[in-house]
């Protein structure tokens, strides 16, 4: 088209001692087919050579911004964008990595005049340990994940920061990124765009998602913790739409999914004692309260009978161990019932946790191997015992899925 302007972006990453990862990071942006972007790079902070390394970089598109101390990613995406050139905002992490024709793609549907969208997100893709994720899941129908996407968000997040490219003046009108929040904060201000504008979306997974060690949305508890914050916040919409006892379900399954029931009981309180219009669901809150309560001490008890089964155990094992290795005979019948009693572990957390793919293998090969009839063998499948409780203890024991303490 004839006198058309390409619109210009300002690419953002927060960063914080990410000097060893911020190359693939800063490469994909640089190495994007859509050309008109300026990238700003904020550095939270960091003590590890960041600012060395990006005054190295030869690219006049690279801009560099370094605050005083630490303020978190909220903050520094929020100075990004109020230092940003673009008419448009495009929001990356650190440790991820676009694919060449990310913006290029998120761009032509966000500048399309029929689509009406202030923001477009697309897939991203994620390695859980095994098999790479594409999220959000190309389960949910693809007319859920574009337009009005409010009452979707009112229940779980959809969109990951890295994946989002949003107008300028709309991502100022809807109060920018939370910075009180220590996680999350990507869900809280998507959810409060997405109360006021239309979303797009492309189904293509454009964002490679790398899991740092040090990662924020490690932050267990306070991943409950701002769920709540902003259920009090759109506690008004989530009663109009129905969806409050949904999100309550939702939020329960994920604290028992993160060991924070703890967390879940401290902030449901905190809603009951509150001053929020909940008189009508008073009652219903307060019995969720009574029956979390009861859950979280009945989970805390089981858990700690059955982690005394697998201590008493691991005492026997190194007691036959250090006999073994000492020279003495072990009992023909010894070793066999260590094996029976590590299967009655086995069975005992099976009864009542979800084991964890990994921890479910160990248990399976163990239970295949054959007692050794040499003293070196028989020491290390008393090593492999050892380990197998271990595992079963650190790995196993985390979400509950039911039972009675009783019969443990």
């Amino acid at each position: 088209m004839s006198g058309y302007k390409v619109p210009f972006v300002s690419v953002i990453i927060p960063t914080y001692n990410r000097r060893h990862i911020l190359p693939d990071s800063i490469g994909s942006v640089l190495n994007q087919s859509y050309r008109d972007f300026e990238l700003i790079i904020v550095d939270d902070g960091s003590d590890d050579g960041t600012e060395e390394y990006i005054e190295s970089i030869a690219d006049d598109r690279v801009r560099y911004l370094k605050t005083d101390r630490n303020r978190g990613p909220a903050a520094a995406r929020n100075l990004g964008a109020r230092e940003a050139k673009g008419e448009y905002l495009a929001f990356h992490d650190s440790d991820d990595e676009w694919l060449p024709d990310k913006l290029e793609k998120q761009m032509a549907l966000l500048t399309d005049e029929k689509a009406e969208v202030s923001m477009v997100y697309c897939e991203y893709s994620k390695y859980n340990g095994t098999d790479w994720l594409i999220v959000p899941p190309r389960e949910i129908p693809y007319e859920c994940k574009q337009g009005d996407l409010f009452a979707y968000l009112l229940l779980q997040p959809l969109i990951g920061t890295p994946t989002i490219v949003v107008s300028r003046e709309k991502f100022c009108l809807a109060g920018e990124f939370n910075e009180t929040l220590q996680t999350y904060e990507d869900y809280e201000f998507t959810l409060r765009f997405a109360g006021k504008y239309k979303i797009g979306f492309v189904g293509e997974a454009l964002v490679k998602v790398n899991q740092s060690p040090n990662s924020v949305n490690k932050r267990l508890d306070e991943r409950i913790r701002a769920q709540f914050y902003m259920l009090e916040e759109m506690l008004d919409a989530l009663k109009e739409k129905g969806l409050l006892w949904k999100k309550l379900e939702l939020l329960l399954q994920e604290a028992a999914k993160l060991e924070c029931y703890d967390v879940f009981i401290e902030e449901l309180r905190k809603l009951l004692s509150g001053q929020f219009d909940i008189e009508e669901e008073r009652e219903r809150l307060e019995a969720l309260l009574r029956e979390t309560e009861q859950s979280d001490e009945r989970i805390n008890e089981l858990k700690t009978k059955v982690r005394e089964k697998f201590a008493g155990l691991k005492q026997q094992i190194l007691k036959v161990y250090l006999g073994l290795y000492g020279g003495q005979e072990v009992q023909a019948e010894t070793l066999p019932e260590i094996g029976e009693k590590i299967q009655e572990c086995v069975s005992a957390a099976s009864a009542y946790f979800v084991l964890s793919p990994k921890c479910q293998d160990t248990c399976h090969a163990f239970g295949e191997k054959e007692i050794p009839d040499n003293k070196t063998g028989q020491l290390f499948w008393l090593t492999e015992a050892v380990g197998l409780l271990e595992e079963l203890e650190k790995d196993g024991l985390q979400m509950f899925v039911g039972g009675c303490a009783g019969n443990v």
